[in-house]
């Protein structure tokens, strides 16, 4: 008997399933399914052929709550936003387009008692302006940071509101399957298998560039120097004075003459966030600068897991000279399949760094007015003898 035990399994064959209405939908032309840790929300679109244009035919209507299935694993749970519908003298084909739940997050105006929201975590507030669509929040990495109050522009969306406090934490938000959000740091979970030239990957693209890359990034408070600062520090060659310089890092790997100056949107609120800022433009631009996107000939890694977006996964490509080794983050995945490519999916991962949220301060007063303010309600629940803190 012939010895099977190095043969490389054969995908099984997904079959898209839309289920609407009570009803189940597939044999389509054409699928994709496109899921991101960087979008929000997931979103699909379907083409069939209907031999008979006259007679009823895909009773799908826009608005209906969907779920997206392959091989009975979910991967999108929301509604059906468009149906288009299109001849000519051969075909006719209908295209079915729609997104996970957290749409509406995206598309629909904020509106929670109040408006304002005092003395919760970014958790807790996310939780409150998802609460009137039945969307449930959950955190891989905690509540986040502390809250002291969140204010609400009348034209903001929840999920504006949302992308704005996990920067504050450092978390991502994004949808899972379910059509719910999570919040999470990048690369919370492992796939069984990565990519690996000559077993799983028809083609793939390395791209590393040093153009979005700088030796030297300064970070200012001010874009012109005030008096006190002129009078206090002579200038660097570059026309910015040690005063008003706030952070500086370095990247050795990039040429001295690259220098980048970004004016920081902190206000006055201290040194902390202007390094934090600095480190992350520095860490977000290396990570940038790297990208891999495969074609692989199955949906699932070896154990027969979808691939899921903010999973790591290693890469062995030496043909496009990859570093070897490397277990990076699945950044997109679109699901396609088609008569002319059949089933195939493209995944794009990057490095760690390259999903840093941006730093930001929620509140950019001056910091001494921050300190007084501080300071003083400190000094109030002192002589209430509350033993409230002192933050506001």
């Amino acid at each position: 008997m012939a010895d099977t035990t190095s043969a490389i399994a054969i995908p099984k064959p997904e079959k898209v399933v839309l289920s609407v209405n009570g009803r189940e939908w597939s044999g389509w032309k054409s699928v994709r399914i496109t899921r991101g840790v960087e979008r929000c929300p997931s979103d699909f679109t379907v083409i069939v052929t209907e031999l008979y244009p006259d007679t009823p035919g895909i009773d799908i209507q826009p608005g209906q709550p969907v779920v997206v299935k392959s091989n009975g694993d979910l991967l999108i749970t929301g509604f059906v936003d468009r149906y288009s519908s299109s001849m000519d003298s051969g075909s006719h084909e209908v295209e079915i387009s729609g997104r996970g739940r957290c749409e509406d997050l995206v598309d629909c105006s904020a509106l929670f008692n109040g408006m304002q929201i005092s003395q919760s975590t970014t958790l807790g507030v996310a939780q409150i302006v998802t609460d009137r669509f039945g969307i449930k929040v959950t955190s891989l990495d905690g509540p986040g940071d502390q809250i002291p109050q969140c204010n609400s522009v009348l034209t903001e969306t929840p999920y504006q509101i949302i992308e704005r406090l996990t920067r504050v934490s450092g978390l991502l938000a994004y949808e899972d399957t379910t059509g719910n959000m999570v919040l999470a740091r990048a690369g919370k979970t492992g796939m069984a298998s990565g990519f690996k030239q000559g077993v799983n990957v028809q083609a793939a693209r390395y791209t590393y560039g040093i153009d979005q890359r700088f030796h030297n990034i300064q970070v200012v408070s001010n874009s012109v120097d005030q008096f006190w600062q002129l009078a206090q520090a002579p200038p660097r060659p570059v026309g910015i004075s040690v005063a008003n310089s706030d952070a500086i890092v370095t990247d050795e790997a990039i040429r001295e003459a690259r220098i980048r100056i970004i004016v920081s949107e902190q206000g006055f609120a201290g040194l902390d966030l202007s390094i934090r800022r600095a480190n992350w433009e520095k860490a977000r631009r290396m990570g940038r600068s790297y990208a891999v996107t495969v074609t692989t000939d199955t949906w699932r890694d070896r154990s027969g897991n979808l691939w899921e977006p903010n999973a790591t996964v290693t890469l062995d490509l030496p043909a496009l000279k990859v570093p070897s080794n490397l277990e990076w983050v699945i950044s997109e995945v679109n699901y396609l399949q088609d008569i002319t490519r059949g089933t195939v999916a493209e995944v794009t991962i990057m490095p760690h760094d390259a999903f840093n949220p941006e730093p930001i301060n929620l509140f950019p007063i001056d910091k001494q007015v921050d300190d007084e303010l501080r300071n003083g309600e400190a000094n109030l629940y002192a002589h209430r003898g509350d033993g409230r803190s002192g933050v506001i």
